[in-house]
C-alpha cells in the first residue's frame, strides 16, 4: 500500500523497512539519551546558580545583569531527588575483575551498565553558587535575596489592554 501511495517500487519500501527495524530503535535511544542528559544538566545548573527571575538591571557603568533568586527548599528537593543507580562492579585495585565482570560477556555487561547508568552530576549541597566556581556580580548575574518580593520590570505598564 505504501509503495502504491508514494509511487515507489515495492523492493525499495521493503529495504527501507529492513533498515529502519534495526536503525530506528538505535536512533530513538540515542536521541532520548541526549535529551535526558540535557535535562539533568539543566537541573544541575539550576541547583548550582539559582532560578532566573526575568529581571534585568543596568548598573551605573552601563553593564546589564540578570537577577537570580535562590532555589527554594521544595524546588531543591524536586530537582535533586533521583534514585541511586547501581553500577556493576569493575576491576579492583589490582586489576582483577569481579566475578560479574569476568569473561567477554561480563566485560560487555559492565560496559553496557556504565553507558545505561550515565547521569549528569548534581551538587548535593547547592546553596545558590557552585562550590568550585567563583561567581561574582561582575559575571553578569546578581542573586536576588530570598526575602525580596518579585517586582514587575515595568511598574507603569498596564498589560490588560
Amino acid at each position: 500500500m505504501l509503495a502504491d501511495q508514494f509511487h515507489v517500487p515495492l523492493y525499495t519500501v521493503t529495504w527501507v523497512a529492513r533498515v529502519l527495524v534495526i536503525a530506528g530503535p538505535v536512533a530513538a535511544y540515542l536521541i532520548a539519551r541526549r535529551v535526558c542528559l540535557g535535562l539533568q544538566r539543566k537541573d544541575a545548573e539550576t541547583l548550582a546558580h539559582g532560578v532566573e527571575t526575568g529581571i534585568i538591571r543596568q548598573s551605573p557603568d552601563g553593564e546589564f545583569t540578570e537577577v537570580l533568586r535562590p532555589v527554594s527548599d521544595e524546588e531543591r528537593a524536586v530537582l535533586s531527588a533521583r534514585p541511586a543507580l547501581r553500577a556493576l562492579p569493575g576491576a579492583d585495585a589490582d586489576g582483577i575483575p569481579a566475578s560479574a565482570g569476568a569473561g567477554l560477556a561480563g566485560k560487555l555487561r559492565v560496559a553496557a551498565n556504565a553507558v545505561f547508568t550515565e547521569t549528569a552530576e548534581v551538587a548535593a549541597e547547592a546553596n545558590g553558587h557552585a562550590a568550585d566556581a567563583e561567581h561574582h556580580p561582575a559575571d553578569g548575574q546578581v542573586e536576588l535575596p530570598a526575602s525580596e518580593p518579585r517586582r514587575e520590570a515595568y511598574p507603569g505598564l498596564d498589560r490588560s489592554t
